[in-house]
């Protein structure tokens, strides 16, 4: 049956009695006595009750059959030398029924055979002048009283370890449990009570590891240094999750360390609580200085505890690698990380002479910064840079220079206020180039700098877009000039380049004009043979002079002349003016150059462009402009 009495299954049927059952170690056989052929002798069966076997063939009683742990042997209790009760001795067999040997030959009673565990002891209940249990060899020898007391000593029983014998004593006047050490000594009462208690029995040691319930922690599964990693009650050996992590060992990529989300950064078989190199780069963990990414060389830019691969600043300048134009040179937060870094402004002058809106309050001109601009520095030293463009590339191509991106070494995109710094690793001789979306136009701008043009680690450059909103809604873009009269402050902002696109017969020169007091401007403009002035207009489109020189008072404020010019044959368009500026008497003169280019309709100007670029460079120039400053200070000339 089973052990909570469920499941009793009848195993003999033999009419004869049927008893004193011992299981084989491995449970697949059982041992019994049985009357049944007329005497008492000793039988086998399956567990199930099959296969029932007779033993031993003797006419006197053959009983008490044990098994011998290693499942091979069994002792048993016979009285074949024909003495009857007094007569009974130890014998043993092999599992089979042969090799019947006698163990004892005492003359008087041996019985209740018990093996110990190891199978090289059989302890035995003998009446020698008194009931005492003997211990001997499992081949007879060696018979060694183990009680030695005067009362009666009985029924021994080995403990699974084979460390101590239980057994029954009457040594108090009653019978009690006591036990003792595998050699006699050390004899403990364990029971008191005043009624009879027989017949001690072990909890096994199922496993066989020598711990025993409730002290083994897996009762089933052997486990002698009773590992348990998670302290839980269960040991490691028959615990399904040694980590306690909610994932079962069979699954577990770490079962001996706790890992419930499986982490495994290099995707091997171990996870990464237990994988001694967790990005698989041949250096372990304890000394890895990224050990979660693959850094084989260990490289470390800034020296400190964490390598390049991992490190989110590699030359700890305080600007992430992610952010960092120059993320192994330490630098500056305001120049993208770099040493070094041109700092940027970026602006669009509207001329709206149809009043179209374009400028706020009707306004026929403004000025607003260009947010979202793309600025591209490129170092003109740069061999492949120089194979393809030379050292001063033409505005022609500067579309070309900005979309091939050869020879780069920062950029940046201009915030809403039209600035932006482009780091750099260090000063050189530079090519900045601005790209700016306007609808279905692109416009390119850019200036060449130099190694003196940086102050203190940055390089200053403004960039001016001229779009020009003519009466007739027409639309002409152009990069621009600026220069500056100070002493008191007068601003000039002019084309720098002009692109009379598909055969257009006319185009617009403004000169934009942006004071802090009140000037006096004298503006004479010439244009080669072919071309012709057909006007001069102000910020609204209104004719203010049919000649080329016109005079504009700016006090405080921003004027526009605006040059129309229109082609009656010349191979080339170009404008020239000159600016004199006085102050106090002095006379300060500047030549401004608008040179220009015709471009055909569905062809490019001077170079590989495309219909809807507009390349901004000089090419020539030449004009005349009279600067009068109305009140005093010094004044000097500075073009950005």
């Amino acid at each position: 049956m089973n052990a909570d009495g469920t499941a009793q299954t009848r195993l003999t049927t033999d009419p004869a009695n049927d008893d004193q059952p011992s299981w084989s170690p491995d449970g697949t056989k059982i041992a019994f006595h049985s009357y049944r052929d007329g005497s008492s002798e000793i039988y086998s069966m399956n567990a199930d009750g099959t296969a029932q076997t007779r033993l031993t063939t003797n006419s006197n009683r053959d009983l008490n059959p044990s098994w011998s742990p290693d499942g091979t042997k069994i002792a048993f209790v016979s009285d074949r030398t024909g003495y009857g009760d007094a007569s009974y001795e130890i014998y043993s067999m092999n599992a089979d029924g042969t090799d019947q040997t006698r163990l004892t030959s005492n003359g008087t009673s041996d019985d209740e055979p018990s093996w110990s565990p190891d199978g090289t002891k059989i302890t035995f209940t003998t009446y020698r002048g008194n009931w005492e249990i003997y211990s001997m060899n499992t081949d007879g020898t060696g018979q060694t009283n183990v009680t030695s007391n005067g009362a009666g000593d009985y029924a021994s029983s080995w403990s699974p370890d084979g460390t101590r014998i239980a057994f029954v004593s009457g040594r108090t006047g009653g019978l009690d449990i006591y036990s003792m050490n595998a050699d006699g000594t050390g004899q403990t009462r364990l029971t008191t009570d005043p009624a009879y208690d027989y017949g001690p029995d072990w909890q096994p040691d199922a496993d066989s590891d020598g711990v025993l319930p409730p002290e083994d922690n897996c009762p089933l599964n052997s486990n002698s240094g009773q590992e348990n990693n998670d302290g839980d009650a269960q040991g490691d050996v028959c615990d399904p999750d040694d980590d306690n992590d909610g994932v079962a060992d069979g699954t577990d990529n770490c079962p001996l360390n706790s890992n419930t989300g499986q982490e495994n950064n290099d995707g091997d078989a171990q996870g990464d609580v237990c994988d001694p190199d967790d990005d698989n780069d041949g250096v372990a963990d304890g000394s890895d200085n990224c050990p979660l990414n693959a850094n084989p060389g260990q490289d470390n830019n800034d020296g400190d505890s964490l390598g390049d691969a991992c490190d989110p600043d590699d030359d700890n300048d305080g600007v992430s690698d992610a952010s960092d134009a120059c993320p192994t040179t330490f630098g500056f937060a305001d120049r993208q990380g770099c040493p070094v870094g041109d700092a940027n402004l970026v602006e669009l002058h509207v001329v709206n002479q149809n009043k179209s809106g374009a400028c706020p309050g009707g306004a026929g001109s403004c000025k607003s910064p260009i947010a979202a601009a793309e600025v591209r520095v490129f170092d003109r030293n740069n061999a492949a840079f120089q194979t393809a463009y030379g050292s001063n590339p033409s505005g022609t191509i500067y579309n070309q220079v900005f979309e091939n991106d050869i020879g780069r070494v920062g950029a940046c995109t201009t915030d809403a206020a039209g600035q932006c710094t482009a780091g750099e690793e260090a000063t050189g001789y530079y090519l900045v180039i601005v790209k700016f979306v306007d609808g279905s136009k692109t416009v390119y701008t850019g200036k060449p700098k130099s190694p003196s043009d940086f102050v203190g680690g940055l390089a200053t450059k403004d960039f001016q877009v001229l779009k020009v909103i003519r009466k007739d809604g027409s639309v002409q873009y152009s990069g621009g000039s600026k220069t500056v009269v100070s002493g008191s402050y007068l601003e000039i902002v002019y084309p720098e380049f002009a692109v009379w696109e598909d055969m257009a017969a006319g185009y617009v020169y403004p000169f934009i004009f942006t004071s802090d007091s009140g000037w006096s401007v004298d503006v004479c403009a010439y244009v080669p043979r072919g071309y012709a002035i057909v006007g001069v207009y102000d910020e609204s489109g209104q004719l203010v002079s049919d000649s080329r020189c016109t005079q504009a008072f700016v006090t405080g404020e921003t004027k526009v002349v605006a040059y129309e010019v229109v082609d009656v044959g010349s191979p080339e368009p170009r404008l020239d003016a000159r600016l004199k500026v006085k102050h106090h008497g002095k006379v300060t003169t500047l030549d401004l150059s608008v040179p220009g280019i015709r471009k055909a309709k569905g062809h490019a100007p001077r170079g590989p462009l495309a219909s809807d670029l507009v390349p901004l460079a000089p090419v020539m120039a030449m004009a005349f402009l009279s600067v009068g400053g109305l009140w005093g200070a010094r004044s000097r000339l500075r073009k950005r």
